[in-house]
């Protein structure tokens, strides 16, 4: 092997060894190589499981550790147990999770277990509820072009469009945006057509947009 290869063969190593260690850090106390020494495994869970849901998203939480002096980090970053909150969250008290963008929260449990520290994690996926960002235009009393812009807040995995003559239009997943569909309706002065739009690991996330045509304006939106 040449100098060369040698030198970064240990170079990509010391990359991936410094990477390693910044994971483990980064992950603190739910990591349980970071306890302090003798601590143990607490337990609690998220009033009705959950895993994920959409912001504002409040949540509960139960010890199931049987352990005492038990508090929660619901935003935990990783600190270290001795810059911890010894006051901090008891036990079953709500939580609120509000933002903009997708955010997964670590809630951290500490508190004492026949004399030990203890430590649990549990995450928690919040996205932001919106309703689909759709754009259309009706034209000739007859015919509407339908758009599912392409924005940021278009980030749902499927949409469905329910036309007022009761059919429908799946758009499925993988479908490259901005998507169009276009529908002839004649002799009928308005149309009223639902578009909802689905996020598959999310789906109490989901939501849809009431839309309400009139075919005799020349109308379009926005």
């Amino acid at each position: 092997m040449s100098k060369q290869s040698k030198f970064t063969f240990r170079y990509c190593g010391i990359i991936v060894l410094i990477l390693a260690c910044h994971l483990v850090r980064s992950q603190g106390l739910c990591d349980k190589n970071n306890w302090p020494a003798d601590a143990v495994e607490g337990n609690f869970k998220i009033e009705g499981d959950i895993t994920a849901g959409c912001s504002p998203l409040t949540v509960k939480l139960k010890d199931l550790s049987g352990g005492t002096d038990i508090r929660y980090d619901f935003y935990y970053n990783g600190k270290a147990f001795s810059a911890l909150d010894k006051v901090g969250n008891k036990d079953s008290v709500n939580a609120l999770f509000a933002n903009t963008n997708i955010e997964v929260y670590r809630i951290l449990q500490y508190g004492k277990k026949n004399g030990k520290d203890m430590f649990a994690c549990k995450t928690i996926s919040v996205r932001p509820k919106y309703k689909p960002d759709i754009s259309y235009e009706s034209c000739n009393n007859s015919v509407i072009v339908l758009t599912i812009r392409k924005s940021q807040i278009n980030d749902f995995d499927t949409y469905k469009i329910n036309w007022s003559d009761g059919s429908v239009d799946n758009i499925p997943y993988g479908t490259i945006l901005p998507y169009s569909v276009k529908k002839n309706f004649p002799s009928s002065p308005t149309q009223t057509l639902t578009v909802e739009a689905h996020y598959n690991s999310t789906p109490t996330c989901s939501s849809s947009k009431l839309l309400n045509i009139s075919m005799n304006r020349g109308e379009h939106f926005p």
